[in-house]
């Protein structure tokens, strides 16, 4: 199951690679994160939409999540 924030790396062409380096999220947790298994914590949730220039809440709250 895709979560809004796996599409959001996709549809940016990023990686998860890239991610983890451009957040300091190591590799393994971020992976977890972005395929569903572990919630983000809400520090990690900013230093995502961060460096996804996105907002937490067209992130991790949209309707697309629901």
């Amino acid at each position: 199951m895709k979560t809004h924030l796996s599409q959001e790396v996709e549809d940016q062409g990023r990686s998860i690679k890239w991610l983890s380096k451009r957040t300091d999220i190591e590799y393994q947790r971020l992976h977890r994160i972005v395929t569903g298994i572990n919630a983000p914590k809400p520090f990690e949730m900013e230093q995502l939409a961060r460096a996804l220039d996105v907002s937490i809440t067209e992130l991790f709250f949209s309707e697309a999540n629901a």
